[in-house]
């Protein structure tokens, strides 16, 4: 049996002391089984039904750090603009030696930050990320 392969470049961890949440943007029907295989680096993969492989990518470091000493994850899929909840479940983590996926995250992160840097130029970039770092540092 062959599953379908899906990239997912959009979705969002939500943490809190001890949970993870995902929250991505699926609208598959009732879930009969899932699981997340994950080998601690640039990507897991959400296992729906036996049917579908949802491969997320470019998870960030700290992320990584977190879902390497988790068991479960709480899953949370919403549809449209205003994210409404259409399915909500645990799943068990498999943590895998090794998935055949590339780690290209500082790649792609490089890539991506010369792309904005073009396109807003280097001053107002340099405020964006100092802004950033303010807001990261009172949240923490």
């Amino acid at each position: 049996m062959s599953l379908e392969q899906i990239i997912v470049d959009d979705f969002e961890f939500l943490v809190n002391k001890d949970e993870v949440a995902i929250a991505i943007d699926l609208n598959e029907g009732n879930v009969t089984s899932a699981e997340l295989l994950y080998d601690g680096r640039n990507c897991a993969v959400l296992i729906r039904n036996n049917e579908k492989m949802f491969l997320l990518t470019n998870i960030i470091p700290p992320m990584r750090e977190k879902l390497k000493n988790m068991d479960t994850v709480f899953v949370l899929e919403r549809i449209g603009t205003n994210h409404e909840i259409v399915n909500a479940y645990t799943v068990d983590i498999h943590h895998v030696s090794e998935m055949p996926y590339p780690d290209n995250f500082i790649e792609d992160t490089k890539k991506y930050y010369q792309e904005i840097t073009a396109e807003i130029g280097k001053d107002n970039m340099d405020k964006f990320l100092n802004d950033l770092e303010k807001v990261y540092a009172k949240e923490q």
